[in-house]
């Protein structure tokens, strides 16, 4: 695409050689092809802008319409490129949060089955405590291995709610 800027007289024909810089009192002609740039600043005086504002090439130059189609036919191809690059990037957007779903909920079944261990230890040691207790009431053991026992029992139990709280983590 190729723009150039000119000076237009009240009828709508140029009146300034076409420039490439825009600046005050001109207005914007585009070429969609090299040959229409070639045939505009070759043959500038003999276009005019009407009154929709677009251009009119001379009767013996191609029809800029032709070339606006072209041109929307390269901008329509554009955009479908970029709507495919949109829903490629999408699409590994997409297998990135299934692969991150998946690891999520193996990592809930891991935790979950550590859980499962967990209370079923906590649950021998509440058996052991109550055998413990039984125990103690049946045995005519000293006090002082009962509360060794109770200590150790009460260790064991500490360390289990410790790894316990690391695993809910």
């Amino acid at each position: 695409m190729y723009k150039f800027y000119v000076s237009i007289d009240e009828n709508g024909y140029p009146t300034s050689v076409p420039v490439t810089e825009i600046a005050d009192g001109l207005v914007e002609f585009i070429a969609y092809t090299t040959a229409d740039k070639e045939y505009f600043t070759r043959n500038y005086l003999h276009y005019r802008r009407d009154e929709n504002q677009n251009w009119q090439a001379p009767d013996n130059l191609p029809s800029l319409t032709v070339s606006a189609l072209l041109r929307s036919q390269q901008d329509q191809g554009q955009m479908i490129a970029d709507r495919d690059q949109k829903i490629e990037t999408l699409q590994t957007s997409l297998t990135t949060a299934q692969a991150d779903a998946k690891k999520a909920k193996a990592d809930a079944t891991d935790a979950q089955s550590k859980l499962i261990t967990t209370t079923q230890t906590l649950i021998q040691l509440q058996q052991m405590a109550v055998q413990s207790s039984q125990a103690q009431a049946q045995s005519a053991s000293s006090n002082s291995e009962m509360k060794t026992m109770l200590v150790q029992i009460t260790q064991a139990m500490a360390t289990l709610q410790a790894g316990n709280t690391k695993t809910t983590e």
